[in-house]
């Protein structure tokens, strides 16, 4: 199967590409891009059979790409990484009849499982999605946009751990290591280890 990958962070589609390869060794990554009109001056000479959209691009929104993608390869399976939950969003992406609309939050742990049921159910949403149609989330700390798993991760790096040694200590693959802390990164832009540590510093144990 190969896959498109959208997102202007490389840092993000290195470590999206790295989960996605990992998987099955018959899954490739074969185009990625990092605007939509990069995507726009290429669609018509790639084959893919999933893209992951990030919907927060420089020039026009995720969700423009997803509906361009839908034009020019239909038979593409679209799946939606977002910070937003508002149900704005989330109902102009059903409505363009994307297979997927992950929280961008739970993106590491949540990709993998998509693409494999994306082409057996209908659409599918992150529980944290479903969950913020019910109740809205609060976000009184910049923290708060992080996983669990990345709040712990972020608690590491900040102690001057690297992304190998984070895995060694939370016994999770180093590949995946390296996908949450390029997507803490991401969702706080940051841009060093030394942002990390001094925002740790800012915000204090005790407040996370």
């Amino acid at each position: 199967m190969k896959f498109a990958l959208i997102d202007d962070h490389q840092m993000v589609r290195e470590g999206f590409r790295a989960l996605i390869e990992e998987e099955d060794p018959d899954w490739q990554v074969s185009f990625e891009a990092s605007s939509y009109n990069e995507c726009l001056q290429n669609l018509g000479d790639i084959d893919i059979d999933c893209c992951v959209i990030d919907i927060s691009l420089p020039d026009r929104n995720g969700l423009e790409v997803a509906e361009l993608i839908g034009e020019k390869l239909p038979s593409a399976r679209r799946i939606i990484l977002s910070m937003y939950e508002e149900k704005s969003y989330i109902q102009r992406a059903l409505d363009i009849g994307v297979d997927a609309y992950l929280s961008k939050r739970d993106a590491a742990e949540e990709l993998i499982t998509a693409i494999h049921s994306i082409f057996k159910k209908p659409t599918i949403l992150s529980p944290s999605i479903n969950t913020h149609f019910l109740k809205p989330q609060k976000t009184d700390s910049v923290l708060n946009k992080l996983t669990p798993r990345e709040l712990e991760v972020f608690k590491l790096l900040a102690q001057g751990f690297n992304a190998k040694q984070v895995s060694q200590l939370i016994d999770i693959m180093p590949k995946t290591a390296h996908v949450h802390r390029a997507s803490i990164m991401s969702k706080l832009n940051l841009t060093s280890q030394i942002q990390i540590t001094k925002l740790a510093l800012e915000k204090g144990g005790n407040s996370y």
